[in-house]
């Protein structure tokens, strides 16, 4: 029997765009996915979930972009957060298996260019960047195949989420955008994303709420989501400092100062969105500094 090396590596769950920051913002969550991989083995070819389908491809793409062979691989993904509700889910399968691999080979890559090939598997950033460095990480294209990054300063937040039972898909979501924006709505996300930069790294609590008030993308995706304002108003009547509705959806995030204001604020949003006639569950949780480790 081949010789098998195994991994065990741990991805955190993200949530993007955090308002203003439309594929350019993201925040690395203190809940994270767990990969057991298996070099040496068959390949599954049955049974597979789509959490492993993803850490395979990923693996896949990989070893395309070093040139080599893939090496056989079994994946078992115990995912900390579900596929489609917007809290990286497919970030976090395409980074623990593109960081894996490489670790597995010996790091022929290093993370910049391990982020330009899960960017690339994910279409943007925002997800993949804070999934591999922690914090709250601003990631934006430089040319077709580069990208550059910085972490961003933050105060000591919680971050309640309502996890609604039913998702998004992020590709239905993505075709309510229009094609172009006014220029009032550009200079109006504009000007906010940079006052919550200033907003977090001095942190300005107070000014959090504006900063945050997105044109872009929010508007558009509540006519798939019709309780997200409600839900909104819900966190703010509650204590929220800010609330988002996280990466594509389905899921809301809001930025609480404490842990009763950030219970209060999950209560509240989870009622909202039962009024909705929909069901779903919270959690809170913080940022976290680490990106994905291994054990």
């Amino acid at each position: 029997m081949a010789k098998t090396t195994t991994f065990n590596v741990h991805v955190p769950a993200t949530s993007a765009n955090l308002g203003t920051g439309y594929d350019s913002l993201g925040v690395a969550l203190d809940l994270f996915s767990s990969i057991k991989i298996s070099f040496g083995e068959e390949t599954l070819t049955n049974d597979q979930g789509a959490g492993e389908k993803l850490v395979l491809d990923a693996i896949s793409s990989f070893y395309t972009k070093i040139g080599k062979t893939p090496a056989s691989a079994t994946v078992n993904f115990e995912v900390s957060q579900p596929l489609g509700r917007g809290l990286g889910s497919s970030a976090s399968a395409r980074v623990g298996g593109i960081l894996t691999a490489n670790k597995f080979e010996g790091e022929p890559l290093d993370k910049e260019a391990c982020l330009e090939l899960a960017t690339a598997l994910e279409g943007h950033p925002d997800n993949a960047c804070p999934a591999i460095f922690g914090g709250i990480q601003v990631c934006v294209k430089k040319t077709e195949n580069t990208f550059i990054h910085s972490t961003c300063q933050y105060p000591d937040l919680l971050i309640a989420l309502l996890i609604p039972n039913k998702g998004l898909a992020t590709s239905k979501a993505r075709n309510v955008l229009p094609s172009q924006y006014s220029r009032e709505d550009a200079i109006h996300n504009s000007s906010r994303t940079a006052l919550l930069i200033a907003a977090l790294t001095e942190k300005r609590i107070d000014l959090l709420e504006e900063a945050m008030n997105d044109r872009f993308h929010q508007p558009q995706r509540s006519k798939l989501f019709s309780p997200l304002y409600s839900i909104f108003s819900a966190a703010k009547d509650s204590g929220a400092s800010a609330s988002w509705l996280s990466g594509a959806g389905s899921s809301v995030a809001a930025f609480c100062t404490n842990k009763d204001i950030a219970n209060d604020v999950a209560n509240a949003m989870l009622l909202s969105l039962e009024n909705a006639d929909l069901q779903g569950r919270t959690v809170i949780t913080k940022i976290s500094q680490t990106g994905t480790y291994f054990e």
